[in-house]
């Protein structure tokens, strides 16, 4: 049976959904039923309609296991697909033998003719055909056991005081979104955010930001997208799709020798559109009626790391790219009523991007992040003027100055 290896689940074999529905075919499980003599003939044609259409993947199963001839009497149990993953639970209340339950804690009755290391294989080999497919904006609660239909993953690209990110492809039939036209056989490209706390709450602030926005206001092209987040070995992860640079290594990667019109103009474009998704960020209507009144929300920590570059985008028709403001997870909601809500002290935004109100010990407003874009900005025109060399410059003159101040 045809299988992909998947490295972010410890190197494990997953078999591709493609491969599945080549492999598990009314025909060929027509000739099993037929060969194996399970049904009569009269009736082999219209089980394997049935096996196909209600449970492909755990025939697959019982295949790989050299049980397959044991699926009609799944069936006979009603038990189907739905009812996969199967759960292993002691056979009686103080027995060290094992049986499995559906995924609604039904016991199997068929599996009390099985050996316990045939049942014991039948749980760890079942998810070598249930590798998920994602669809936009779900989580899931994954077990440890599972494997995701991630392929050729890299070690860790960034880590920050409270991630870590690594780049991932996912296969093409197990994912519904990131689709260029003319590219639906080609893998996903992500960003995995591994948060390093497994506190739900700095996982769910996070996430509410994306979705709420999203959902509100639709999706904005200077706004990075949350594809979907899900849960494993009690760590919490977000997807995003993965960018080709962050703003500051594309500085260093663009050399400009002199000005150039058309970069100048990019530039500017950029720069208005994350004005624009900052102003979204900052402030919008809640859509719950129960919760009356203009909300805003702050980024918390702007900077040339947290503005990624795509060369080419969903919807983007401008040849350079595009830029978009990530990581939300310094982020917080608030209403109107409770402007400056927030303690500096808490908040580990970049020295060079800080505004007065740090040394200052003032609450937290919007206009932290003002400050931060406009430092920015100031970095951005120094590139276009003079080139990364001069930011670095910069900021080493900067450097000597800060410290005598205690702030950058």
């Amino acid at each position: 049976m045809a299988s992909i290896e998947s490295n972010s689940s410890g190197h494990v074999i997953y078999v591709p959904l493609p491969s599945l529905r080549e492999l598990i075919t009314e025909s060929k499980v027509e000739d099993i039923l037929r060969e194996e003599g399970l049904v009569e003939d009269l009736h082999a044609e219209a089980e394997a309609k049935r096996i196909v259409q209600t449970s492909m993947k755990l025939f697959a199963i019982l295949v790989s296991r050299k049980r397959g001839a044991d699926i009609l009497k799944f069936l006979d149990e009603g038990i189907s697909d739905t009812d996969l993953p199967f759960v292993m639970k002691p056979a009686r209340a103080g027995s060290e033998r094992m049986t499995l339950q559906t995924n609604g804690g039904r016991d199997i009755r068929t599996l009390i003719e099985w050996t316990d290391s045939d049942v014991k294989s039948l749980a760890k080999k079942q998810w070598r055909m249930l590798a998920p497919v994602f669809e936009q904006d779900e989580h899931y609660d994954f077990p440890v056991a599972q494997i995701l239909p991630f392929t050729n993953s890299r070690q860790i690209e960034i880590e920050s005081g409270f991630s870590e990110v690594f780049q991932a492809f996912i296969h093409p039939a197990h994912h519904n979104f990131w689709i260029f036209p003319g590219c639906r056989d080609r893998h996903a490209v992500v960003a995995v955010k591994k948060l390093f706390s497994s506190d739900p709450s700095r996982f769910q602030n996070e996430r509410d930001m994306h979705i709420t926005l999203k959902r509100t206001s639709g999706p904005h092209p200077h706004l990075i997208s949350l594809l979907f987040t899900y849960k494993e070995g009690g760590k919490f992860h977000l997807v995003f799709p993965w960018a080709d640079a962050n703003l500051r290594n594309y500085w260093k990667r663009i050399p400009l020798e002199r000005i150039d019109y058309h970069k100048v103009l990019w530039s500017l474009k950029q720069m208005t559109g994350l004005a624009s998704a900052l102003s979204l960020i900052h402030g919008f209507q809640l859509p719950d009626e129960r919760q009356p009144g203009r909300h805003f929300a702050r980024h918390g920590d702007l900077k040339a790391e947290n503005i990624v570059w795509f060369a080419s985008y969903p919807g983007c028709t401008d040849a350079d790219g595009i830029l978009q403001i990530t990581d939300l997870g310094l982020a917080s909601l608030h209403n109107i009523g409770s402007v400056s809500n927030g303690d500096p002290a808490g908040v580990l935004c970049t020295r060079t991007y800080r505004p007065p109100d740090n040394h200052r010990n003032h609450r937290i407003s919007r206009k932290w992040d003002v400050w931060s874009l406009g430092c920015l900005y100031l970095e951005f025109v120094t590139w276009i003027v003079l080139g990364f060399d001069a930011i670095v410059e910069f900021a080493e003159l900067r450097g000597a100055e800060g410290e005598m101040y205690g702030h950058r």
